[in-house]
This record gives structure tokens, sequence and C-alpha cells, in this order.
């Protein structure tokens, strides 16, 4: 079972997935100063890479295994999560703009 992987969203689950996510990109939009946006693009980018993870079959992880599991996934993504925590927030619209 572990390596099969999670169980697919179901589509509800999908569409609450998306909103959160299209939710938390109007804040970053929407922030007023630098802080809030750190905040924001944290739970974002951890946000944004769990779905990539679920949708892709794999284990979601927190902390240190997200961008360990994301690596491992994909270099690519990794590569891209990467440069947006150096300053490229807009990089997470991107991201999210490939999944949907």
């Amino acid at each position: 079972m572990i390596q099969k992987g999670p169980k697919p969203y179901s589509q509800d689950e999908w569409k609450r997935e998306r909103y959160e996510i299209t939710n938390l990109i109007d804040d970053l939009i929407g922030g007023q100063n630098y802080d809030e946006q750190l905040f924001i693009v944290n739970k974002l980018t951890e946000k944004i890479c769990n779905f990539i993870l679920i949708s892709r079959k794999q284990w979601q992880g927190s902390g240190k295994w997200t961008p360990r599991l994301i690596k491992k996934l994909d270099g690519n993504l990794y590569k891209i999560d990467e440069i947006t925590y150096k300053g490229y927030i807009p990089r997470l619209q991107f991201i999210y703009a490939c999944l949907i």
C-alpha cells in the first residue's frame, strides 16, 4: 500500500485544494508588505508542492520533507521552487497554472 502512494483526490477534494491555492495566491497579490507576503509564500509553496505530490501519486511531506520529496519527484520542479523562495514569487502562479 505504501508503495502505491496515496489515493487520488476526489473531485471535491481537488476543487477544495484548488480553491485554497487560488485563495492564497489572491492573498499574496493583495499582501500589503514583504512580511505578509513572506508568511503567505511559505504556506502557498508547501500547499502547491503537496498538491503536486498527491496529484502524481506521491506521499506529501512537511518541513524538510517537502523539498526533498519534490526534488526526488522532479528536479525541474525543485529548481522552480528554489527560485521562488529567492524572490520570484510570480513563479508560484506559473506553477499553479500548469496544474490546471
